[in-house]
């Protein structure tokens, strides 16, 4: 059991009311240092800045996957590109395709 609480200059007083007994022997452990609001805020802020950086990643690598599969799809569906062509599709995957009905975006 964790206890949070002060000490108010004679006592330690918990935070919240706990179940002890009374004379029940407990250890208390002090932090090295408390951290502010402030630290505490730029932790976070600091954690989520690495959390969108990652969340872009994935997103970069799976639209990488996508457009190898929509390359995947016309080169084993239509069976149209020659490797020169399929090169050039690589780099133009940003626009939408039409085959007949078909779309690839």
């Amino acid at each position: 059991m964790t206890i949070e609480g002060y000490f108010d200059g004679t006592a330690v007083r918990p935070l919240e009311p706990v179940d002890l007994k009374p004379q029940q022997k407990v250890f208390i452990q002090v932090p090295e240092k408390q951290e502010t609001p402030e630290e505490r805020k730029k932790k976070q802020i600091a954690f989520l800045k690495d959390l969108a950086a990652h969340a872009e990643e994935i997103h970069e690598e799976e639209e990488k996957e996508r457009k190898a599969r929509q390359k995947k799809a016309v080169d084993d569906l239509f069976n149209l590109l020659s490797d020169d062509e399929a090169k050039a599709f690589g780099k133009e995957m940003n626009i939408p395709l039409r085959f007949k009905t078909v779309e690839l975006a």
